[in-house]
């Protein structure tokens, strides 16, 4: 017997805020990549780069980080990192 199911998420996308943090590094999966994150939240305040987060249940299930400094002479941002959380991955979460 073949079962089939759905899941409806409800997503929210907004800026990364302090209280994110911890959590965006995952359960662990991004736990080296600490200084990282908090330097680019960093950044994020000082208005240098953007953070966006997809939540779901208050929850960050997906970042994507957009760098406003490095070409902001020709007014363009550089998106230097984009992930979804691996469970979730390949649903469109991405292209929302």
């Amino acid at each position: 017997m073949k079962l089939k199911s759905s899941v409806t998420l409800s997503i929210r996308f907004r800026a990364c805020r302090a209280s994110d943090l911890p959590n965006l590094e995952w359960f662990g999966m991004f736990y080296n990549h600490r200084n990282i994150i908090r330097e680019s939240f960093r950044r994020h305040t000082a208005g240098e780069n953007y953070m966006i987060v997809a939540e779901v249940n208050s929850f960050p299930i997906g970042q994507v980080w957009i760098d406003m400094k490095k070409k902001r002479l020709a007014n363009t941002g550089i998106i230097w990192a984009l992930r979804v959380l691996p469970p979730l991955q390949r649903l469109g979460i991405g292209t929302d």
